[in-house]
């Protein structure tokens, strides 16, 4: 009688012989765009969305330098699509493009078009205060004037807690509460307070389907231990920008 311990040894040992085989590799891409890219060519759509991606000729920004990194891992050459973020991700769904970035977020809307990474980095945003000598930043936001970008995501957040929202265009106003990301914030020298508004979970968008690609790529970004002097040099790069509305 084959116990059921019996069995499993044997799957195990059948799925091995089975990954083993020739041609073989767990995950698998449907379309091959690993073993394409290695070697060749990587396509990248950009959407302008400092300090993620800064337009130029060519590129730069935190994003650009990790999408570089990825392209020498496999000896590959990078060419950058410029456009709109709905452009890239209609075509990234067509597998004209390999990769998408712009400090996109995780989005459940996103999700049903495209596979995106897990988040590789997850930032708090919140508000901060010009730093007093001894003051601290208040209690709570009711009634606090709160400046934040003309496009921004923390409007909805910030009336829920009873502050009063003032869209600025341009460089932020000084001397003012300012809404933002934490380390944007901090890099201006304001006092962050205690409020977590939301937490800007960002992704990299890849084709469905590509699982390979998308685990080297998951893999890559795992790796990524200095974003936050990544950041800080991005801060002293690009001093007006903290990451738009891309979602």
């Amino acid at each position: 009688m084959v116990t059921h311990g019996a069995r499993r040894l044997l799957w195990l040992a059948c799925l091995a012989l089975l990954l083993a085989g020739p041609g073989c590799r767990y995950p698998r891409d449907m379309e091959g765009t690993l073993d394409r890219v290695r070697g060749g060519v990587l396509h990248v759509g950009v959407t302008e969305n400092p300090p993620w991606v800064v337009r130029g000729d060519p590129p730069a920004g935190v994003e650009v330098d990790l999408a570089r990194e990825i392209a020498a891992a496999l000896d590959a050459r990078v060419r950058w699509h410029w456009g709109a973020q709905s452009e890239l991700i209609a075509a990234l769904k067509q597998r004209q493009i390999d990769l998408v970035i712009g400090g996109l977020r995780d989005n459940p809307a996103l999700t049903k078009q495209v596979a995106l990474t897990k988040p590789y980095a997850k930032l708090p945003a919140g508000v901060a205060f010009p730093a007093g000598a001894g003051k601290a930043p208040p209690d709570n936001l009711d009634g606090q004037t709160v400046h934040v970008p003309r496009v921004n995501h923390l409007a909805d957040a910030l009336h829920d807690e009873g502050a009063r929202v003032v869209p600025f265009d341009g460089p932020p106003p000084t001397g003012q509460a300012l809404g933002g990301a934490h380390w944007w914030l901090r890099a201006r020298g304001l006092t962050v307070g205690p409020w977590v508004l939301r937490t800007d979970r960002h992704v990299m968008a890849v084709p469905k389907g590509e699982n390979a690609w998308l685990a080297l790529v998951q893999r890559h970004l795992n790796g990524v231990d200095d974003l936050p002097a990544r950041l800080a040099d991005a801060r002293r790069a690009y001093p007006d920008g903290q990451g738009g509305e891309s979602q």
